[in-house]
């Protein structure tokens, strides 16, 4: 089973980043009642799969919140930059 990755009825709790001596809440992204799930049943005796999609709310679609390529790239070529360091050097 799989479930959508905006289902309310599957998020948890914000928890706190580490290392200290800062820690903050991650950010969490908008969650929806969509009761999103994939269901896919695998027979061993047929060559069949059984495969049932529920999503009953047609939400905003997921957007990725990773590093952008050039930010990855600024970290990598400045390794002993502090994250201020990095901050001020950002191109936008």
């Amino acid at each position: 089973m799989y479930h959508c990755a905006q289902s309310t009825e599957r998020q948890h709790a914000p928890s706190k980043k580490a290392p200290p001596p800062k820690k903050r809440d991650k950010m969490q992204m908008d969650t929806f009642t969509c009761h999103g799930w994939l269901h896919i049943t695998l027979s061993e005796l047929d060559n069949v799969a059984y495969v049932k999609i529920d999503h009953r709310d047609d939400h905003i679609p997921y957007v990725p919140i990773d590093i952008p390529d050039d930010v990855k790239e600024l970290i990598n070529n400045n390794p002993k930059w502090t994250p201020t360091q990095v901050w001020h050097n950002l191109p936008y």
